[in-house]
Order: C-alpha cells, then structure tokens, then sequence
C-alpha cells in the first residue's frame, strides 16, 4: 500500500510533539541528554536538573583559613566555563558576586542555605577540595587531591545530590618527570583534569575524554 501525504505528515509530527512535551516540562537537562546519547560512547549526567536554571559554583578548601584557596578559586572558574558550554540556558553567579556576599555577611562555610538564598541562586555547587599536592618525590610530578560534590536545591532547603570525597589522581600509574616540563604547565593540567571530574558530573560526557587527557587516568 502506497503511502499517503498525510501519513507522511504524521510519521514526522510524532517525533516532533514529542520534544515539545519533554520541553514544556522542563526536562530541558534529561533532552539534552537524549539528544547527545546519539553520538558517541556516552556516559550520562549524574545530576541533570541545571538546565534553564540560576547556578552557583563555590569551591572550599581547608588548606586556607579563609576556605577558598587560589587552586580552589581557580576549580571554580573553569568547572562555570565548563558547565557554560555544556548545559542549555544556563545562568551563573559570578565568583565575584558570591565572594563579596561572603565577606559581608561573614559566611561560616557550613549553611548552604544561608548561602544559597543570600545570593539568589536555584542550585548551589559546593565542592570540598582538600590535600592538594602536585609532586611525589623531589623530581616527580604527580597531581593528588580529594574532591567531594554536594549540590543543595534552594527551593527544598536541602542537599540533593552528594558525591563522597574521592581521591584524584594525575598521571594515575605513574608520574611525570620534573625535567619534562615546568610545573606551571603541570598545574595547568591537573586543575583541568580536577574542573573536567567536576563539571562532567552535571552533562553527559564521551569516556573517551579521559583518555586522551590521560590514558592512565582512572579514580580510587
């Protein structure tokens, strides 16, 4: 049997009507998902609910009184760019924004939501960073750090979404000679790999990065 114009009309809208549903919804992170589960050997989002919405990213450290080291500050920076390109309609708070809010209001880093409704945000990104080092040895580089997640939703008052503190390791099996390279240059990396473990928690990321970053790289 012959296929109709309107048949054929109708096996098109279907596909379409479908994405409108998903996207009245607001399930604007799970489409975004979907859309790139096409492409690639795909992990998925571990947290997918950013989408469309108002974001803070603070990452803490105890190596400073204050709790918010240069490494630190840094992580941050580039875990917002990262997120910038990878989740749709986001909007982020400065780290300016939420620097001058904590030192006005003398932030004990311990309420999220004292933080969160201080500076207006949907979702607020703590991530704890502890033990940073870079070298093994006097002549080996060697990137290690904890990194832990939790993600509290201001409209709930609660934490939503909690990764355990994980050791992060660069090179994982072994390291890298001091000759090799200058340490700016190392340090450079190993923040990137450390923004990459953050960020890809939030948007679905090809395993394959990993791997072209560093065919060693694995977590403990």
């Amino acid at each position: 049997m012959r296929s109709t114009p309107q048949a054929f009309r109708a096996v098109l809208f279907l596909p379409v009507l479908c994405l409108l549903v998903v996207f009245n919804c607001g399930c604007l992170g799970t489409m975004a998902n979907l859309i790139h589960a096409g492409w690639g050997n795909l992990v998925p989002a571990s947290f997918d609910q950013l989408a469309g919405r108002k974001v803070a990213v603070l990452c803490m450290s105890s190596s400073s009184s204050f709790g918010n080291s240069t490494a630190a500050a840094e992580i941050a920076e580039r875990v917002e760019r990262k997120l910038k390109v990878r989740v749709p309609e986001l909007t982020l708070i400065e780290q300016q924004e939420i620097e001058d809010w904590m030192d006005r209001n003398d932030w004990d880093e311990l309420d999220y939501s004292e933080l969160a409704n201080g500076i207006g945000c949907d979702f607020l990104i703590a991530v704890d960073f502890d033990n940073f080092s870079l070298y093994e040895g006097q002549t080996l580089y060697k990137g290690r750090s904890d990194i832990g997640i939790n993600v509290f939703e201001t409209a709930k008052g609660e934490v939503v979404f909690k990764l355990d503190p994980t050791l992060i390791e660069f090179p994982h099996n072994s390291g890298q000679h001091t000759a090799d390279t200058r340490e700016a240059d190392f340090r450079d990396r190993y923040l990137e790999v450390l923004a990459a473990y953050v960020a890809r928690q939030f948007y679905s990321y090809d395993a394959k990065e990993d791997f072209a970053r560093d065919p060693t790289f694995v977590t403990n």
